[in-house]
């Protein structure tokens, strides 16, 4: 079983979060993660969009081909 650790939230956060929770089906524990998950992605995913938005334009030209090599290997691949 894990460790378990107490937070110090100011009543009324922890009223809201608790009520999220219920409303979500989800242990407080559960929406809690749930939340670090979802934060952790939209991070990952800004990430990537500036390293995205900071290619040189011959990055974005070797980027762009490598995508049409795969689509064309996508094309061929069979439905399964």
């Amino acid at each position: 079983m894990s460790e378990l650790a107490n937070m110090k939230v100011e009543r009324e956060i922890k009223d809201r979060f608790t009520l999220m929770a219920r409303n979500e089906k989800m242990t407080a524990s559960q929406f809690l993660e749930s939340l670090l998950e979802q934060r952790m992605r939209e991070h990952m995913l800004d990430q990537v969009k500036s390293a995205y938005a900071n290619l040189s334009d011959d990055e974005r030209d070797d980027l762009a081909a490598e995508v049409e090599q795969w689509d064309a290997i996508d094309a061929d691949w069979p439905e399964s």
